[in-house]
């Protein structure tokens, strides 16, 4: 079953985005660690504070509070 939910991003996510090399036919980019942590603490779930206990010790957090 897919599941979709969707939740707000920075204007600038695009200039953090990171690019997978491993395709060749189409390009694929991922949000950075610090948008993935602004999008989880808009939002908030249970699984949200799970991931957010995972990713927070990784990331910029100076970026983040911008």
């Amino acid at each position: 079953m897919l599941e979709y939910q969707s939740t707000v991003l920075s204007p600038t996510y695009q200039e953090r985005a990171i690019k997978l090399d491993e395709f060749n036919y189409i390009n694929v980019y991922i949000l950075s660690k610090e948008d993935v942590v602004v999008s989880k603490i808009i939002r908030l779930a249970e699984k949200d504070i799970e991931d957010l206990d995972q990713i927070v010790p990784n990331c910029d957090k100076e970026l983040i509070t911008k």
